[in-house]
């Protein structure tokens, strides 16, 4: 388990977590966040702008809940086809529509984590 909140701490918060940062946009208030996409395919270009989307973030101290970190981890391994990170085997199923129980369960898990720290919460 300490694995999964290193991995969490180290990939998805790209910011200090009280330093959201708002929306550039002058006309709205909003706080903003980005998404990658998914890693479930070993395509150059998804993989490429999931990369565009992780530096801007870190560029512009934006909050990341990066799905394709997620999606290709498991267990400490980092699942590759042709040097791209790719959805690790074990979320390849269709057990809850289109994914397995236990990426929803680290997802969901990775989700609680981020907002208690944007919270407030120190880690421990």
């Amino acid at each position: 388990m300490k694995f999964l909140y290193f991995f969490i701490l180290v990939f998805l918060i790209v910011i200090p977590i009280t330093n959201c940062s708002v929306n550039e946009s002058e006309e709205t208030e909003n706080n903003s966040d980005e998404l990658p996409g998914n890693a479930q395919s070993d395509d150059r270009n998804r993989y490429d702008r999931n990369e565009q989307i992780r530096k801007y973030c870190i560029d512009n101290n934006k909050v990341l809940f990066d799905f394709a970190d997620l999606d290709c981890w498991y267990n400490g391994e980092q699942h590759t086809e042709n040097g791209i990170p790719i959805e690790h085997p074990e979320y390849n199923g269709d057990e809850a529509g289109h994914t397995t129980f236990s990426s929803c369960e680290n997802k969901g898990k990775a989700f609680w984590w981020l907002m208690a720290r944007i919270s407030g919460w120190d880690g421990n």
